[in-house]
């Protein structure tokens, strides 16, 4: 398939758009009350005992609960912040805005300079 094919299939979305300050969308311009994918898989999906899991994981790496959890945090936060830019990086080619991608997922042991020059060229 064709780039020219997939964006025009894609096209169906240009009536959607996404408003990252309070994470809502909206449809022709209006906001929706319909909810993110995130928020509608929380509905589904067992609580998650942060907790009790930091204590095994805190054993089996012979330190605390504390550092386990500070450690979570920080992850958490490099991770969902390199999956907003890479969203931001992907939408932006979809526009036909050029622009190098300026994340950096070492961290997650990914290359992803190799990935994403292959599948969205500046």
């Amino acid at each position: 398939m064709t780039v020219d094919k997939i964006l025009n299939k894609l096209s169906v979305f240009d009536r959607i758009s996404f408003v990252e300050e309070n994470h809502l969308y909206k449809i022709d311009g209006e906001f929706t009350n319909s909810p993110s994918v995130t928020r509608l898989l929380k509905k589904f999906k067992k609580e998650f005992d942060k907790e009790a899991a930091a204590a095994k994981t805190a054993k089996r790496l012979n330190t605390t609960v504390k550092q386990v959890l500070a450690d979570w945090e920080i992850n958490n936060l490099y991770s969902t912040t390199i999956g907003t830019m890479l969203h931001k990086y992907i939408e932006n080619s979809y526009l036909g805005i050029k622009e190098e991608f300026q994340g950096n997922f070492d961290r997650l042991g990914y290359d992803e300079k190799k990935d994403i020059a292959k599948n969205f060229p500046p």
